[in-house]
């Protein structure tokens, strides 16, 4: 069971999430309206507009947010709110039940949403329950069809989740025969998107000392049992499109792909990109190119 907290702002929740965007560089994962949930009349009217839910990344840490039940009043300071993702509707049941003993049931358990919020004794602990399904979580009926496009985290998933966070990076580029190899310098930030994908924001340099940018999206594929992805940076107009394995080991994730040949006539070529755990605080890239005959550094 996982516990998050919980954020509302009583129709300033937008204006919190645009702050938290500039201050703190937060992602938002996910953003429900009222007037797009599965019960419009909650917040109807001029208030459909206002946040149901929605969901923050900040570094490591996922706020939930929400601009609350619509009632009109100023944000006011009454304790603080935590979530509870639990498995199925019987242990969301069962959750409320246990909690709810010597407590003030506030929001009633609804099959639709599932969510419940409740204040122990007196006190200013209010829980309130995210979770029943992955239906209910995305808003829909527990039997919507809608619910097979929630996809659930796999072991690759979790393999690139280790990915996460700030690096500082050393490449060394094969300049040819009898030539010393280039040595650039750079930083690159790994931020996760729901526990599915990865996106790895680089700033490096290129060989002759021109600043890049670059954007890598690694995420696992359980119908077709690969990694995916892909590649662009700030000095090419081509994409790179990754499918990838993991090595015995699981500490390599290998990945082939097809990007632009470097002969500059507007053809293709073949490569492979190998990440490679050294420790839980290194890893290596190293960039393959397929000739005729075998892939070369």
């Amino acid at each position: 069971m996982r516990v998050q907290p919980y954020l509302f702002f009583e129709g300033r929740c937008e204006e919190a999430i645009a702050f938290y965007r500039e201050a703190l560089g937060a992602q938002v994962v996910a953003l429900m309206r009222y007037g797009e949930g599965p019960q419009p009349s909650m917040c109807a009217g001029a208030q459909a507009h206002h946040v149901m839910h929605a969901s923050v990344r900040i570094g490591d840490v996922e706020l939930l947010m929400s601009d609350g039940q619509c009632s009109g009043q100023p944000a006011v300071f009454q304790g603080f709110s935590l979530t509870l993702n639990v498995a199925d509707t019987s242990q969301a049941e069962r959750t409320v039940a246990a909690l709810s003993d010597g407590g003030t049931l506030t929001v009633p358990l609804m099959a639709d949403v599932l969510l419940a919020g409740f204040r122990r004794g007196a006190g200013p602990l209010r829980l309130v329950l995210d979770g029943g399904s992955r239906a209910a979580r995305r808003g829909l009926s527990p039997d919507s069809e809608g619910d097979d496009m929630m996809d659930e985290q796999q072991p690759g998933h979790v393999w690139l989740s280790r990915l996460q966070g700030e690096w500082t990076s050393e490449s060394h580029a094969d300049m040819g025969p009898d030539q010393a190899p280039c040595v650039t310098r750079g930083r690159e930030r790994v931020i996760g998107l729901g526990g599915l994908w990865v996106v790895c924001e680089g700033d490096a340099q290129t060989p002759d000392g021109s600043p890049m940018q670059s954007r890598m999206t690694l995420g696992y594929d359980p119908e077709q049992q690969c990694f995916v992805g892909t590649w662009v940076c700030s000095v090419m107009s081509r994409i790179w499109s990754y499918t990838g394995y993991l090595d015995g080991s699981e500490r390599e994730l290998v990945l082939d792909c097809e990007g632009p040949s470097f002969k500059g006539d507007g053809t293709t070529a073949r490569y492979q990109d190998v990440i490679a755990w050294v420790s839980d605080a290194e890893r290596t890239l190293t960039c393959l190119l397929y000739t005729s005959d075998a892939a070369d550094e």
